[in-house]
């Protein structure tokens, strides 16, 4: 569990809140409690606007559209994250991370450029894959 202040500035990955809502994935558990403690807490919170494209493509799938309004209340934890936008400066800043981190894949590279721009200290991720730190952003993966 990741140890929150309402001081803290974090970022959140897709992932988290996918494992959140499917019962039987591994991190289920422990992503409700971090969304629990996320309201408690009430930390400052920043999403990519990519998570709402992420998140969607399987409401889509399912044709759940009816949906979308309490999907996007769930996926801003009931308005606590700051949605961020992708605009030129976070394509710049996805571009030279993806040089610099060869792994990166572009969503990626997109989430934590996002987290970057919007002062996040910290990015929570379920991904093993990603650098566990990027410049002056700790990336912690959900255990």
């Amino acid at each position: 569990m990741t140890n929150l202040k309402s001081s803290s500035k974090i970022s959140l990955d897709t992932n988290i809140l996918i494992s959140a809502l499917k019962r039987n994935h591994p991190k289920n558990e422990a992503a409700r409690e971090l969304i629990e403690q996320i309201k408690k807490i009430k930390p400052f919170v920043f999403i990519s606007v990519l998570v709402i494209e992420e998140y969607l493509i399987h409401v889509y799938k399912q044709k759940q559209e009816k949906q979308i309004p309490n999907i996007l209340n769930f996926i801003t934890l009931e308005g606590l994250c700051s949605v961020i936008d992708v605009n030129r400066q976070i394509a710049m800043s996805a571009a030279k991370l993806r040089v610099m981190y060869l792994s990166l894949r572009t969503p990626d590279a997109i989430h934590l450029a996002s987290a970057i721009e919007s002062g996040a200290e910290t990015f929570i991720t379920t991904d093993r894959k990603i650098p566990r730190k990027i410049g002056k952003l700790t990336v912690k993966v959900l255990s």
